[in-house]
């Protein structure tokens, strides 16, 4: 087993994945008989093994030069990745745009907290700028982070615009004592723009889509009016103080909410879930972008393709995670797959996918987008959105106050319901209701 993992390890993950429980049942029978009797001390060899063959896997890699060069065999490897386990690394080619982010951001974090503190996140009402550690939770647990959040820019939304998703738009803050940390970002998210929309293309191939057949999830109107919703963080994780808190979490359990999402990181702790067991994510370098799939990428593909869980454990390391998102009035429904398109993930595999409790997807992606930095936030919707209430399955409402502040021509009210304030917004061409 072992010598087949070195051989071909993107292979044989899911298998080795799958058959852990019956290897370590069967280790710990004659491991403990091997060490005198002692079951203890047989669990801990049998663990430590095992976690030792989890690090020695390595997601799929693949390069997109040969995308470029030979796009059939790249979509056909694209597939296999994204079908069976969602997570995929790609060498980009371009490494010193990456060094050049990663070095800007070491420096912003390095800057005392006072000035980090300049470009506070809870002043912006797109939940935009600095976040100190534990300010951000997933899943009810805080995060042991510090992070910037930005976004495309754009001028100030309203302060009570509807639909909710309209306030996701505005601009970005920057430090003043840092102005290259917006030059290198900058660079660092056009880079990744561009190579989102080549492994779009690529997913399109992959799963014997016409070529751009995926193209109105991220741009729309006429004349194109709407443009990709990308999102992008810089995130800077602490090393534990002690043996007991190495063993934390720096961000917990969770599934992107968007399309796709590309990671430079300069260190280890990332873990993917797959076949019912956590495996690490080394970092390969600046170089190597990790990739993962999100909600709207498993919606739009019936299944087809994982929008998989993952975790960070607390380690010291910097990342920078960019998510490739439709445009926020895009409505996701699956598309039909040809019959060519076969489905080789094993039941079992699926039935073990671990999903976040109470995390009803919805299929309008602004909406989506809005509901999962809502239930992050709880500040920032105290301070700037106290209008909207979010709900413990993730849907997010209105009150009366909203109606009376929306100045946008777009919508017209059509109803008003008491005495739960409910609010029925129409689009002037009736395309769109929320």
């Amino acid at each position: 087993l072992t010598a087949r993992l070195l051989v071909s390890p993107k292979v044989v993950v899911p298998i080795v994945v799958a058959a852990q429980r019956d290897f370590k049942a069967g280790c710990l029978a004659g491991g403990s008989r091997a060490l005198g009797g002692s079951r203890a001390k047989a669990y801990r060899f049998v663990e430590a093994f095992w976690q030792s063959l989890l690090h020695a896997m390595r997601l799929p890699l693949l390069d997109i030069s040969k995308w470029r060069a030979n796009p059939v065999a790249f979509a056909t490897e694209l597939r296999t990745a994204a079908h069976t386990i969602g997570f995929f690394q790609v060498r980009h080619g371009v490494p010193q745009v990456a060094t050049d982010a990663l070095d800007a951001c070491h420096a912003f974090f390095a800057l005392p907290l006072h000035q980090k503190r300049e470009i506070d996140y809870r002043a912006s009402p797109a939940f935009r700028g600095f976040m100190e550690e534990g300010m951000e939770n997933t899943q009810g647990a805080p995060d042991m982070r510090e992070q910037i959040e930005i976004g495309a820019e754009a001028p100030p939304a309203h302060p009570r615009a509807l639909p909710p998703y309209e306030r996701l738009r505005g601009p970005n803050q920057w430090p003043p004592h840092l102005p290259t940390l917006r030059s290198a970002l900058d660079a660092y998210a056009t880079h990744m723009l561009g190579l989102s929309r080549e492994l779009t293309a690529a997913l399109c191939m992959a799963l014997h889509l016409p070529e751009g057949a995926l193209a109105k999830l991220f741009v729309g109107g006429v004349p194109p009016q709407w443009q990709p919703h990308w999102q992008m963080k810089a995130v800077h994780y602490s090393p534990a103080e002690d043996d007991i808190e190495s063993a934390s979490l720096g961000v917990g359990a969770h599934s992107d909410s968007g399309f796709l999402t590309l990671v430079v990181q300069d260190a280890d702790g990332l873990q993917v879930h797959t076949g019912g067991e956590w495996i690490d994510v080394p970092s390969e370098g600046p170089d190597v972008v990790v990739c993962n799939l999100g909600e709207v990428a498993e919606m739009v593909s019936g299944g087809f393709l994982l929008a998989t869980p993952h975790r960070v454990l607390r380690r010291k390391r910097l990342s920078l995670p960019f998510f490739y998102n439709p445009h926020l009035s895009a409505h996701v429904q699956p598309v039909a797959l040809s019959a060519d398109v076969q489905w080789q993930r094993p039941e079992k595999h699926t039935a073990s996918h671990w999903r976040a409790r109470a995390n009803r997807h919805l299929t309008q992606y602004g909406m989506n987008a809005f509901k999962s930095l809502a239930r992050s936030h709880p500040e920032v919707m105290r301070r700037h959105h106290p209008d909207l209430e979010v709900h413990a399955d993730g849907q997010v409402t209105a009150g009366m106050s909203s109606v009376f502040d929306c100045t946008t021509s777009r919508y017209t009210v059509q109803f008003v319901g008491n005495p739960a304030y409910s609010v029925l917004l129409v689009e002037r061409d009736f395309s769109e209701v929320w």
